[in-house]
């Protein structure tokens, strides 16, 4: 049970990751847009109202981040995300270029990138 857990949360993880990085990052073709299956967005949508505001998703974003850094430090080494993120998509969230992914730099990241697939502006983003 708790190797499945695991599983399935290194997989949200991983998946909550690629798809928060704009398609110029990504190192293999993917979706220009967020698309979930139910499992998943029932996860984030924490009111259960149908829709996935910012707050669920950083809520989100910041406990993945906290399940990727095994030492607690607030920081990700290409170590703790080798798993997750390829070189590319590493570098492209190490904003300062000090080969670790600061907190902050993950969240500006996040932001951004909900706004981006937020396309009608409502604050929300919504199953496709």
């Amino acid at each position: 049970m708790i190797k499945t857990t695991f599983a399935k949360t290194t997989r949200h993880v991983a998946l909550s990751l690629v798809m928060m990085l704009p398609v110029s990052a990504m190192a293999q073709s993917g979706p220009s847009s967020m698309q979930w299956d139910d499992a998943y967005f029932v996860e984030i949508d924490i009111d259960k109202d149908g829709r996935i505001s910012l707050e669920e998703y950083e809520i989100f974003m910041r406990d993945a981040f906290g399940k990727l850094d095994k030492d607690g430090n607030g920081r990700l080494t290409r170590a703790e995300t080798v798993e997750v993120l390829t070189e590319e998509q590493f570098d492209f969230l190490d904003k300062n270029k000090d080969g670790e992914i600061e907190l902050d730099e993950f969240i500006v990241q996040v932001t951004a990138e909900f706004k981006r697939q937020d396309r009608d502006g409502d604050g929300y983003l919504k199953r496709r």
